[in-house]
């Protein structure tokens, strides 16, 4: 039992090092993350800040449903949650109100079972401990698997992807580098502690091919450094929101939705990439300069369809419920043999 002065809110910390403040009656108020970042929990509101205390992210119940609605700092809809027994989120939609994750519980509603990837129609399942073991695609193929420190807390170590991809992390569940199945360094993360103690992610380094991703003071990638010393890649945001970024080896403008999803590629203001959503998920990508568009339906290949005009992701949507899409796949197949 606490012992606290009324209306004196109390002080813990998580397993992640992150600073909680609880009210007397035991609610969640405040978090305040090792980076710095902050959360701020009202009766019906969440707020949370950056380091810099600006508002970034308000999460709010609409009153009379089980949903909450997710706002950016322009008051822009980024999303909705669907709550349900114990408050506790069971699915996330778009701004479109688009399916785009499910949450599974135990048959008392407390410890997660998966989360289920709408979009990539992936699971992730988790044992009694909520820790992540493994993720699965549509099929029912094992993808990835998570290993873990061998002590109380239950940190992650490692995950591996299907590919042997490692990325390791350290106990408090920062990433410290990624290897590829030949043990050769992929990605490796840099961090920096700021002047109020804060530690942030500084830089991500690619040893293979000589890039460096640069991160800003808000934690979002900023710009890319290559191998000869040269930006190559900036990212421009609208406060919290990526506009575009732009690459300045092929001359190329990619934008990206509210969300973060890419939308479409520009060269002197052309139009020649352009990425095809049907109700929220990914079902094409259309190059204009090969007049080709790569269909997804998250088989284990993609096909490659030679279209003169860039389809819809509607009529890519229609080819698949007529029986099209397969009829390419049997003669790719067949082609093969």
């Amino acid at each position: 039992m606490f012992n606290t002065l009324p209306g004196r809110p109390i002080a813990a910390k998580d397993k992640d090092g992150n600073r909680l403040y609880f009210t007397p009656s035991g609610k969640l108020a405040l978090k305040i993350n090792t980076d710095g970042t902050m959360v701020f929990s009202l009766t019906t509101k969440t707020k949370e800040y950056n380091k810099e205390g600006q508002l970034e992210r308000t999460s709010e119940k609409i009153k009379g449903t089980n949903l909450v609605v997710v706002k950016n700092e322009k008051g822009e809809v980024l999303g909705y949650q669907e709550l349900g027994l114990g408050g506790k989120v069971i699915r996330e939609y778009d701004k479109d109100m688009n399916l785009v994750k499910s949450y599974q519980y135990d048959k008392y509603g407390k410890n997660i079972e998966c989360v289920v990837d709408e979009l990539t129609l992936t699971k992730t399942i988790y044992d009694n401990k909520g820790r992540a073991l493994y993720d699965i695609d549509f099929e029912g193929n094992k993808i990835a698997f998570y290993f873990y420190y061998q002590d109380e807390k239950n940190k992650i170590y490692y995950k591996e992807d299907v590919y042997g991809n490692k990325t390791y992390f350290d106990k408090k569940g920062k990433m410290l580098y990624t290897e590829d199945f030949e043990g050769n360094i992929i990605a490796k993360y840099y961090y920096v502690k700021d002047e109020k103690g804060f530690i942030n992610l500084e830089k991500v380094e690619n040893p293979l091919t000589g890039d460096t991703l640069y991160y800003n003071d808000k934690g979002k990638p900023s710009y890319v450094i290559n191998f000869k010393g040269l930006i190559s890649k900036e990212y421009h945001y609208d406060g919290t929101k990526l506009v575009f970024i732009f690459d300045r080896g092929t001359e190329e403008t990619t934008y990206y939705d509210i969300n973060g999803k890419p939308l479409y590629t520009t060269h002197n203001e052309i139009i020649t990439k352009e990425w095809l959503y049907y109700k929220g998920r990914l079902v094409g990508f259309y190059d204009g300069y090969t007049q080709q568009t790569t269909i997804y339906q998250y088989q284990r290949e993609d096909i490659i369809y030679a279209t003169p005009q860039k389809p819809t992701a509607e009529q890519i949507q229609k080819w698949y419920d007529e029986g099209v899409i397969e009829e390419l796949r049997k003669s790719k197949n067949e082609g093969t043999k």
